[in-house]
């Protein structure tokens, strides 16, 4: 019995200490992430500068060329997904946005409050594939430096870039853009897409 109970202890201590653990090695992620952010690009929703493309957009649409694209910078990319993630005024806002970007990939931070808790980094990979297509899919779901596991990131994921392909479907089933766009670059510091007729 006596031993029942010292294994049962030892358990509950467990228990008790892994989340204290988990929360002081994201604290420390958070504080060596936080010294990097200067080599991010980052938006704040509480710092937004209205940015308009209304110009470039016209220009895209209305080109009288067979082939066109339009291209974004990295903070204007922010600026279009912060200013969506701006808009909710539910349990989850979106605080902060950042991206370390590469060819074809482009790693997403969004500093989130969720349900008060404040200061939670969720963090994705957009990828592009090396093939000329409009394509765009999520990978690698995390919580700050851990890893999600896959019964939380599968269906998310799935959620997202069901999401991502809808949105495309849309714009080119419909013809919102004005084009049929054939291809979406992720290149380190600029998204080029590319439309025809």
């Amino acid at each position: 019995m006596q031993r029942l109970f010292k294994i049962f202890v030892i358990f509950l201590v467990l228990i008790i200490l892994l989340p204290i653990f988990l929360a002081g090695i994201y604290l420390l992620w958070q504080r060596e992430f936080a010294s990097n952010l200067h080599s991010k690009n980052c938006v704040s929703n509480n710092s937004l500068n209205e940015v308009s493309f209304d110009e470039r957009i016209r220009d895209f649409v209305f080109s009288s060329d067979r082939s066109d694209y339009i291209q974004f910078t990295k903070e204007e990319v922010l600026y279009l997904i912060s200013s969506e993630f701006g808009k909710g005024e539910g349990e989850i806002t979106v605080e902060d946005m950042c991206v370390d970007s590469a060819k074809g990939v482009w790693k997403v931070y969004l500093n989130m409050t969720v349900a008060g808790i404040k200061n939670v980094w969720f963090i994705f990979d957009v990828i592009k594939d090396d093939r000329e297509t409009a394509e765009l899919y999520v990978d690698n779901l995390y919580l700050g430096n851990f890893n999600l596991p896959s019964f939380i990131s599968s269906p998310l994921r799935e959620k997202i870039n069901k999401g991502i392909s809808d949105a495309l479907i849309l714009v080119n089933e419909n013809s919102f853009s004005g084009r049929n766009i054939t291809n979406i670059e992720l290149l380190e510091e600029d998204v080029v897409i590319k439309g025809v007729y």
